[in-house]
């Protein structure tokens, strides 16, 4: 009882409110909400604000506290949505899976074992408020793997869509970006969020860390990981965030962009372009119908368009090389092997995407158009595997479904705001 005597009355003091019994029963103790059944009170707010705002090392102030509070109660009504639909399924978190969660925002942070614990305490933070927040995240995760995570399934055509995708961004700008990502679920909620993120855009350009809010305010999967969005190619963001990344420096960071689903700040890390050289490692043995377009070996359009055919039939390079001679198509047949980079550019991209054995749409040359077929294709090292990309599209459908998910749970709840 003596130590959440003394957290109370620090709270109190953060918020400025006389230290007296009267104080803490009248205004720690209100209720500040209430969630179904559940009570959230001021003494839950304030100490949930205070802890987040030492963590994520913002200057403590009265202006700050007044703008955050919405945002935190926001999040506390959540996180007993969360813990009330575990409940439901019998999900429970013990304190080791607890302390592991501690253990994984160590090795995040890069700071010894223990060191979290032993930063609260330093802080005057009662662990059991660090606990809840790790409880109710940890539970979140169990209900969606078991409701959401089996009914999503990536297909084998989307997954090659995405590597089509990034085998043509070969030899292109990539961007290294991480973001905070604020959801706008409802029209309602508009303003807040974009008060709140041009609120943390101001307190990380007086200082504070982009990683530490990420950690407590993003709303994307990415949150765990600071933000952390990895390399991306052009064309994988949308366009709107790509005109903003288009338009910063390494190390610089967008003021709030909005998006059909909410406010992001970004922070441009570093950019570079695909190393040539690796384009180059990517080897393809190819087969060719060269029509011509003008000259006396022109094709009649009829013909052409015959060989299109025949040419989309083939399932094999020895029957679409046959091709070549019962039309008796000159400099058509076995290319040989090619290095992507050894190729036109309007060439390239159609066949970086182009599957093994299939034909490619015409190709126009100089003088000629050219159907093409992969027999063989070699790309060592150079993307992802297919189980890589498959993980990153579920990863993705999850969050749009669990943050639906979540809607739901809160539009069929009787939620009591009191503040």
């Amino acid at each position: 009882m003596r130590r959440l005597f003394l957290f109370s009355a620090l709270l109190l003091v953060l918020v400025g409110l006389p230290v007296s019994g009267k104080a803490q029963d009248g205004g720690m103790q209100r209720i500040a909400a209430v969630v179904n059944d559940d009570v959230i009170t001021v003494l839950d707010l304030e100490a949930r604000l205070y802890m987040i705002v030492v963590t994520s090392q913002l200057p403590d102030s009265a202006e700050l506290r007044q703008r955050l509070r919405p945002q935190i109660l926001q999040s506390l009504i959540q996180e007993k949505l969360r813990l009330q639909e575990a409940k439901r399924l019998d999900v429970t978190i013990s304190d080791a899976e607890i302390l592991d969660g501690f253990s994984r925002l160590e090795k995040q942070n890069k700071t010894p074992p223990g060191s979290f614990v032993k930063f609260l305490q330093a802080k005057g933070i009662d662990l059991e408020i660090a606990k809840s927040q790790v409880r109710g995240d940890l539970a979140w995760f169990q209900v969606i793997a078991r409701t959401i995570e089996p009914k999503v399934i990536v297909g084998s055509q989307e997954i090659e869509l995405e590597l089509n995708q990034l085998r043509n961004n070969l030899g292109r700008p990539q961007n290294l970006v991480a973001e905070i990502f604020l959801p706008v679920d409802s029209p309602a909620r508009d303003g807040e969020m974009s008060a709140l993120a041009q609120k943390l855009e101001q307190q990380i350009r007086g200082g504070a860390s982009f990683q530490s809010l990420a950690r407590q305010f993003s709303q994307s999967p990415t949150a765990a990981l600071g933000g952390d969005l990895g390399w991306v190619f052009k064309g994988q963001l949308a366009a709107e965030l790509e005109n903003v990344l288009d338009s910063l420096s390494p190390s610089q960071m967008s003021s709030p962009v909005r998006s059909l689903t909410g406010y992001h700040i970004l922070l441009l890390r570093d950019r570079r372009v695909s190393d040539q050289a690796k384009l180059g490692d990517i080897k393809l043995t190819l087969s060719q119908l060269y029509l011509p377009t003008d000259g006396a070996a022109v094709l009649t359009e009829d013909k052409r368009r015959e060989i299109a055919l025949r040419a989309s039939e083939a399932k094999s390079c020895p029957v679409f090389d046959a091709l070549a001679t019962e039309y008796e198509l000159s400099s058509s047949g076995p290319s040989g092997v090619l290095a992507a980079t050894d190729l036109p550019e309007n060439v390239r991209k159609v066949l970086l995407s182009l599957p093994e054995n299939k034909a490619s749409p015409a190709v126009p040359v100089t003088g000629a158009d050219v159907i093409f077929m992969v027999c063989k294709r070699e790309e060592p090292n150079l993307l992802p595997s297919s189980e890589a990309v498959a993980e990153r599209l579920k990863r993705d459908r999850v969050d749009i479904l669990a943050r639906r998910k979540l809607r739901e749970l809160q539009r069929a709840a009787i939620i009591d705001i009191r503040l």
